[in-house]
């Protein structure tokens, strides 16, 4: 296995990199990334899965990326050693992060610090990893939420060990999944790798800047071709035309908060499904 010059990088070991995000610059500044699981499908060329405060950028990096990004860790601290504490610029927290504030030159947008409760190592908060090598998010996980992907973690976790997706004959199952982002329906692809994974949308949500920025960056493909009617809670699909539909969090973010559309989209799943409909929502 080729891991570099120090052999396979610990998780938990932490490094900046800065983002540049073009299509929302205000959130263009640097990063504090967690390494939180290592990839080894490859093992030539292992690549490391790093989480950064936010969750908008996790992101995978090459060994040798990793390498030279630790790397310059080190030689950053040794030449400021005196100049900051800890040889450490100003932090922002997460959630300031998450409302576009505190970005600027000289300041880091940082997990908790070693000494804190929250510390991702010392608090024991690290992400647990399935047998890929991937950060997952069981329902045993004590990782604190960032984000809805990460909320539908420990769901995706425990549908996962309840109800198999393999396909029965060899026929590949499909998902449908209610996501105008892209995210969603990209974390379970990735949870259910044999599965064919479909997003649907409703059109006029599906033109938002917000949506779209998040499709550019999960590179996941929505369908938007009439599938989904929000107004009215409809689905324009077959009886039993998927194997699985997943509903995560359409209560506020699809129907509006309206218990009839939520209800509706429901029904509509129950009909459009020739297996489960898992729905996922957060108190």
């Amino acid at each position: 296995v080729s891991t570099g010059e120090r052999g396979l990088v610990p998780r938990g070991t932490l490094f900046e990199s800065y983002i540049h995000d073009d299509t929302e610059p205000r959130r263009n500044g640097t990063y504090q990334f967690c390494v939180v699981g290592v990839d080894l499908s490859a093992p030539e060329q292992p690549g490391y899965f790093c989480w950064e405060p936010t969750g908008r950028f996790d992101r995978s990096f090459a060994f040798h990326e990793l390498d030279q990004k630790l790397s310059l860790e080190r030689y950053g601290r040794s030449v400021t050693v005196g100049a900051r504490p800890l040889g450490q610029r100003a932090g922002v927290q997460a959630e300031a992060a998450h409302r576009k504030e505190g970005l600027s030159v000289g300041r880091v947008v940082r997990w908790p610090d070693f000494a804190e409760a929250g510390a991702l190592v010392h608090g024991r908060l690290l992400p647990d990893v399935d047998e890929r090598g991937r950060p997952v998010l069981s329902c045993s996980c004590r990782f604190p939420p960032r984000h809805s992907v990460d909320l539908l973690g420990p769901m995706l976790w425990t549908w996962q060990q309840r109800f198999p997706c393999a396909g029965a004959d060899g026929v590949q199952p499909r998902i449908l999944v209610l996501d105008g982002s892209g995210r969603l329906a990209k974390t379970v692809q990735d949870e259910f790798p044999a599965a064919e994974v479909v997003a649907a949308d409703d059109p006029p949500r599906f033109c938002r800047a917000t949506l779209r920025s998040h499709r550019d960056r999960s590179h996941f493909p929505v369908c938007i071709d009439g599938v989904l009617d929000c107004s009215t809670g409809t689905l324009h699909l077959s009886d039993e035309e998927f194997d699985v539909v997943v509903l995560p969090f359409v209560l506020q973010r699809l129907a509006g908060a309206d218990e009839s559309r939520f209800l509706a989209l429901v029904r509509e799943a129950l009909r459009v499904s020739r297996g489960l409909v898992l729905l996922a929502e957060d108190a």
